[in-house]
């Protein structure tokens, strides 16, 4: 699940990806 909230965050806003990245 890793690849879907990256893509989504990652389109949404590059610092937020930080926080879902760490916090899986």
């Amino acid at each position: 699940m890793g690849l879907v909230s990256l893509s989504i965050f990652t389109s949404s806003s590059k610092t937020r990806l930080y926080i879902p990245t760490h916090n899986e």
